[in-house]
Parts: structure tokens; sequence; C-alpha cells
């Protein structure tokens, strides 16, 4: 069930970071109605990923792989150019979520 609040969070990280960085609104105000709901969404997620995850090692890597994935995508939606960084980024996480596995 941890990893589901994760996937929360994360999803609504995502919308909000794409908000911010497709620049749609011209002020906070405006913004708000619609970063409200994914801020909340992303505190509680988090709140309740690491609450319930098996130890906060493994949610914290879950929550950044999951994060740097769904950065990958935004990047790719916004239609920036996807460099080297992100996918070694990528790889560097799969590599560490493997070694704590295996831990």
């Amino acid at each position: 069930m941890w990893i589901l609040w994760l996937l929360v969070a994360n999803l609504a990280i995502m919308w909000l970071e794409f908000a911010y960085r497709a620049g749609t609104y011209n002020s906070f105000f405006l913004a708000l109605p619609y970063t409200i709901v994914p801020i909340l969404l992303g505190q509680i997620g988090l709140y309740y990923a690491f609450r319930l995850a098996p130890s906060l090692l493994v949610a914290g890597a879950a929550f950044t792989l999951i994060n740097v994935a769904l950065r990958v995508i935004n990047t790719y939606r916004l239609g920036e150019v996807i460099n080297g960084y992100n996918w070694l980024g990528i790889l560097f996480l799969i590599v560490s979520m493997f070694l704590l596995k295996v831990k």
C-alpha cells in the first residue's frame, strides 16, 4: 500500500511541476485552485508512504526512483531536450535500488 501512496505523491508533484514549468498561470492566486489539490495530495501521499513503508531507506530510494522517471517524462512532455544526464540518473537509481534489495 505504501508504494501506491508514493505513486500518488509523485504524480501530484509531477502535475505541479508541469503547471509551473509550462507557465500557464500569471500569478500565484490564479494558479491556486489548480495547484492546491496536487500540493495536498503530495504531502498526504508522502506522509502515508513513509509511515507505512518497511524502512525509510527503501521508501526514500523508491520515491527518488519514481520521481526521476516522472521528471524525464515531464521533460519530454514539455518538449525539452532529454539529455544523457537524465538517463544516467535513472540508471544510477536502478542500480542503487538493486543494491538496496541485495543488502
